[in-house]
């Protein structure tokens, strides 16, 4: 079987590297024929290309400096480029004679109206909540509805919510760790250089800066535990990346609050775990997150997770032993729960050892890479 799959971009994150992991297994452990199309060109275009023969539907901007160069680069981009780059890709596409078409994320609506030509099944594989389909707008739901045969989910919230948009019965499946543990971590030599003391409490989030991510909440978060007890040695650190825009915001936010000592956000990095190996807890500060693939990898810490209930698809990993999960937006509940974790230790390594226990059991690769050979393997 040939299989095309869209990816929407190329960044290394959640969709994307969920994306690669899952056609690495696929590759080693099928017959399948992988090609793939990328929407937006980026760091991970090579990965793929290793894993098959990869189309990119459009290339990164210039990024001048100059602002009238870069204006007049985005208008010849997409008023000649990207109708040049989009039917000379689909008749190479149609040569191929593929299968179906694996779009990895509901945001793909107007290249699948593109790809329509090519009269091939679609599977769209949702991560997506109502905000961010809101975002993208109705055009683009409408396509997906339109052309997608089946769909796969990301979560049981995922399923819930897409079922009720499309009425139809959807697969699920789970997520799955993306970066692996390194053997040795040394968190002590990182916390050095990040200027954090040995035997501080530290408090992890990650993912993009961003509105929808929580950023703003997690420095409320750290205000409000410095209120409740100022002499605890508590440290918060967030890791992924920022644009500049909002790094003024957030510097503005730190030095009105007092917080500039002690909350750290990194920016991005290539290998982001190994900044994970030196948090005690972690807290998903998400306003909606189909799941956070981020907090089962600090699980494999054996750290306990924290998150807001309106996060159901990490609530129903944390249940009631795993962490805790918090009322929305009460970063002062939130607050609580990490001070009892910072000064009972068997609670938070109870804790921990359960989450680690978890998606071992639970949240495998393998597993999940089988589900959607199965699946995939139904559809011929």
């Amino acid at each position: 079987m040939k299989v095309l799959f869209i990816s929407h971009e190329a960044t290394r994150t959640g969709a994307p590297l969920f994306l690669l992991h899952l056609c690495k297994y696929l590759k080693q452990n099928t017959d399948l024929e992988l090609y793939f199309l990328i929407k937006r060109d980026g760091p991970l275009s090579e990965e793929f290309a290793n894993l098959g023969s990869t189309f990119i539907y459009q290339s990164s901007v210039s990024q001048s400096r100059n602002i009238v160069s870069r204006i007049r680069n985005r208008v010849v981009q997409l008023a000649i480029a990207k109708r040049l780059r989009s039917s000379i890709i689909i008749n190479k596409l149609s040569r191929l004679k593929l299968d179906l078409i694996y779009s990895n994320t509901a945001t793909n609506g107007a290249l699948l109206h593109e790809l329509a030509g090519l009269n091939i099944k679609v599977v769209t594989h949702v991560h997506e909540l109502e905000r961010v389909m809101q975002f993208f707008g109705v055009a683009n739901l409408d396509f997906v509805k339109q052309y997608s045969s089946y769909y796969i989910s990301a979560s049981p919230s995922v399923t819930r919510y897409f079922e009720g948009v499309v009425k139809k019965k959807i697969f699920e499946i789970s997520c799955f760790p993306i970066h692996t543990v390194p053997a040795e971590t040394a968190s002590s030599s990182l916390r050095e250089t990040l200027g954090i003391p040995t035997n501080a409490f530290v408090v992890g989030s990650a993912g993009t800066v961003e509105w929808r991510k929580g950023w703003d909440l997690f420095i409320r978060l750290a205000k409000d535990l410095k209120q409740s007890d100022a002499e605890r040695k508590v440290y918060f650190v967030w890791v992924g990346s920022i644009s500049d825009r909002i790094k003024i915001d957030l510097q503005h936010e730190l030095e009105l609050a007092g917080l500039n000592h002690n909350v750290l956000f990194t920016g991005h990095k290539d290998n982001p775990i190994r900044y994970y190996a030196m948090f005690d807890v972690f807290c998903l500060m998400s306003r909606e997150e189909a799941f956070g693939i981020v907090a089962i990898e600090c699980a494999l810490y054996g750290m306990p997770v924290i998150c807001f209930d309106k996060a159901e698809g990490l609530a129903s990993f944390i249940q009631d032993d795993a962490g805790f999960v918090i009322p929305y937006l009460d970063t002062n509940k939130m607050a609580e729960a990490i001070g009892l974790l910072k000064d009972n230790e068997v609670v938070r390594t109870g804790m921990g050892k359960v989450a680690l226990k978890r998606v071992k059991d639970n949240y495998r690769l393998e597993e999940q890479g089988e589900a959607v050979r199965s699946f995939l393997a139904s559809i011929r």
